[in-house]
């Protein structure tokens, strides 16, 4: 006697834009196991590149399951910038300077619906996620997802 297994139809698709770091990756690829494992969503990660070494990056989205897929925007220009800006600084002109190769992913994202049936249902971002206004054109959830260890959290209510 033959087991027929079931496979459930991916309907929700979700795409996710960590800040440049591993430090901001880690949590979303966290999320984003667990929205496949518990919820069967797709999920999309859309790299930014700040210039920083991407291999590590790399290595550990090629490790996850397979509805778990991966968009490298282009890596940005910062001739213009002083050597010794802030990192705070490369993060944010990073994800503000990305935005056009951000908008053109995205688009294809929402157009490949027609062929895999998956509907992009939101747009999670983290702290430096200037992407949220994107959503607005393509009628999806924007998502703010913060993440905080517990020395964080303290420090955060101690000046709240």
């Amino acid at each position: 006697m033959q087991h027929k297994q079931e496979t459930v139809p991916v309907q929700a698709h979700v795409a996710m834009v960590p800040s440049p770091g591993m430090g901001h990756l880690i949590p979303l690829v966290e999320l984003a196991n667990r929205l496949v494992l518990h919820h069967y969503i797709r999920v999309t990660f859309i790299i930014p590149d700040d210039g920083s070494p991407m291999k590590p990056h790399k290595q550990l989205l090629e490790s996850l399951q397979e509805m778990i897929s991966t968009v490298f925007l282009p890596p940005v220009n910062f001739e213009d910038l002083p050597d010794n800006v802030k990192m705070e600084t490369r993060f944010e002109l990073s994800m503000r300077r990305s935005l056009h190769a951000f908008r053109d992913s995205l688009k294809v994202l929402v157009e490949s619906e027609s062929t895999t049936g998956d509907q992009l249902v939101a747009l999670v971002v983290d702290l430096f996620g200037g992407y949220v206004q994107c959503c607005e054109r393509i009628w999806c959830a924007a998502v703010h997802f913060l993440h905080f260890n517990y020395y964080g959290i303290v420090v955060y209510f101690s000046l709240a």
